[in-house]
């Protein structure tokens, strides 16, 4: 239980370093996490029961983007029935099924949840995590450039099209719609850049495997 302990304090101290919340805003809005509580001093603080005890990891600033991926190797006395148990208790921690099979789950899950699957895991019967291992990938700076860029052409697209209404010649007309096309093909791609963002950041895919 020692190594445990010593595991989670570890892996919340790299939560409380950098995750996510938030989404583009030219991108359809997904759900964002929960906010945390202030403090008297108005800095931002973990959610708390009323005896003061920590309930979930703490969110990052939201104007980071962060993306984490990680494994947790779970010692149990019955690896299947482990597994099995954890996979339904994925909606008490907000968690997507991704993939299971007889002795790991795989789940997508808000970062900020990470600490109640964590306790969810502990608190398996005849189940003790032997090593927790994650990393993030900061996306901040990728979502920051596209943004801009993103809304430039969308005002660019918006141009184009008031142009080809009044184009007073064939010729003209499509001059302006070949660069309407390769205007539309590089906001598809942002689009698909932020998307992608905006799915992942915040959130971390994360394998739990009994042994």
């Amino acid at each position: 239980m020692k190594r445990t302990a010593m595991a989670l304090c570890a892996l919340c101290m790299m939560l409380a370093a950098c995750s996510v919340t938030g989404v583009p805003a030219a991108i359809t809005e997904l759900p964002v996490q929960q906010a945390t509580t202030q403090d008297a001093e108005g800095s931002t603080a973990p959610p708390r029961t009323d005896d003061g005890k920590l309930t979930e990891a703490q969110l990052e600033p939201a104007e980071l983007r962060i993306q984490r991926e990680g494994r947790v190797r779970v010692d149990a006395k019955d690896p299947q029935g482990g597994a099995t148990k954890l996979r339904r208790l994925a909606p008490e921690f907000d968690a997507v099924l991704m993939n299971f099979k007889t002795r790991s789950v795989t789940f997508k899950m808000p970062s900020a949840k990470l600490e109640s699957l964590l306790q969810k895991v502990e608190n398996l019967e005849g189940c003790e995590i032997e090593e927790l291992d994650f990393s993030a990938f900061d996306r901040s700076a990728e979502y920051y450039g596209l943004q801009p860029r993103y809304e430039a052409k969308t005002k660019v697209r918006a141009r184009l099209l008031t142009l080809i209404e009044s184009a007073p010649t064939a010729a003209e007309l499509s001059n302006l719609q070949h660069q309407l096309e390769q205007v539309q093909t590089e906001l598809d791609k942002m689009e698909t850049q932020l998307r992608d963002i905006a799915l992942k950041a915040g959130r971390v895919d994360v394998t739990v495997t009994f042994e």
